[in-house]
């Protein structure tokens, strides 16, 4: 299959970020929350007091459930991290047998189409995500998008000096970094393999780019936490598509790490929440779910990498100034319809 931008560009939903202004904060903030009042009293009424998420990464929220803890104080939001197979295989299993134990998925989009085959989600719109691009709205309302994951470059900061970090997409690709990149596997169901999608999508790459960084003899690991820690320990000194929070959390930790954003715009993920069927505690799930549309919930996002997809949602607030807000998002239509296909071809391109 021939990729190219004058087929693979066309209709990238591109966001910049905002802050919404005080006179709409003050008419939107009134209405919200009677609506999360009214969902409170219905979860306490049902005296539920917990909340129970499956996710991908249940602590990169944690900042959110601790807030959302302290303005419902009689609900608690516990998680357990399952993704991809083994989250399949844990719903299936209950499903199968007493029923569903958990209320929430905060997976990726590539796990809910499937679970939607199933049936084993529910459909909820809270009133709270009003404006929010249909995008980000998954089929039948099975799902909703709170926030996005930015993808960009990491750099080993020991090894690159700033004058020679890359800027573009074009930049990394080029035949500087042979022999010192790494990348997960660009076949597999994963982050970067679905980063470069939104960026084909875009038409900021095509399929001659990535022969360039298959020319590099890029090192493939399993996973995105195996090459993070490749280019971290030195072994390689560039990885050109990482998850941004993946990468505070390692920086914090004092890994060497340098990140950049492409100056065309990054690629990101949606960061979705999807209500479980039958979920035991479906009342405190949607007022969680609500919760995170709100525009405290929204600008604590972009606190922790991962800027919210509300109108008027801040931008990251860690990044340099002078960053690029503008962000390729991938969204589920173009996702169900293309990915299959391009996993496919990143296969025949990087022999995995």
């Amino acid at each position: 299959m021939r990729l190219t931008r004058r087929h693979l560009a066309a209709m990238v939903l591109t966001v910049a970020g905002g802050t919404l202004s005080g006179r709409a904060r003050a008419q939107q903030q009134p209405a919200s929350d009677a609506y999360l009042q009214q969902l409170y009293a219905q979860a306490k009424a049902g005296g539920q007091t917990e909340v129970i998420v499956y996710a991908a990464s249940f602590a990169d929220n944690a900042p959110l459930y601790q807030a959302f803890q302290k303005q419902f104080p009689t609900i608690t939001v516990k998680g357990t991290d399952l993704f991809g197979p083994p989250l399949e295989a844990r719903l299936q299993a209950e499903f199968a047998s007493s029923g569903p134990q958990a209320d929430l998925i905060a997976s990726g989009e590539p796990d809910l189409l499937n679970f939607k085959s199933h049936g084993w989600l529910q459909p909820f719109l809270p009133d709270t995500a009003k404006g929010i691009p249909a995008q980000l709205i998954g089929p039948d309302n099975l799902w909703i998008g709170y926030a996005t994951m930015p993808l960009g470059a990491i750099l080993n900061s020991n090894a690159v000096t700033a004058s020679a970090m890359p800027h573009s997409w074009k930049d990394l690709a080029a035949p500087t970094w042979r022999g010192k990149t790494v990348m997960s596997n660009p076949g597999g169901v994963n982050g970067l393999s679905q980063g470069l999608a939104a960026a084909l999508k875009a038409g900021v790459i095509d399929q001659d780019w990535l022969k360039a960084v298959k020319a590099n003899k890029p090192l493939i690991t399993p996973g995105a936490i195996a090459a993070l820690q490749m280019v971290a320990g030195g072994q390689a000194n560039m990885c050109p598509l990482t998850a941004y929070t993946q990468y505070r959390n390692a920086r914090q930790a004092g890994a060497p790490l340098a990140f950049v954003f492409p100056s065309e715009g990054y690629s990101a993920l949606p960061a979705p929440f999807a209500l479980i069927a039958k979920a035991p505690r479906a009342l405190a799930a949607k007022l969680l779910m609500a919760w995170f549309m709100t525009p405290p919930a929204q600008a604590l996002l972009s606190t922790i990498g991962q800027p919210g997809t509300m109108p008027g949602a801040p931008p990251l607030s860690d990044v340099p100034p002078g960053t690029t807000t503008t962000r390729f998002i991938l969204d589920w239509r173009y996702l169900q319809d293309n990915y299959p296909a391009l996993l496919q071809t990143f296969k025949q391109i990087f022999g995995t």
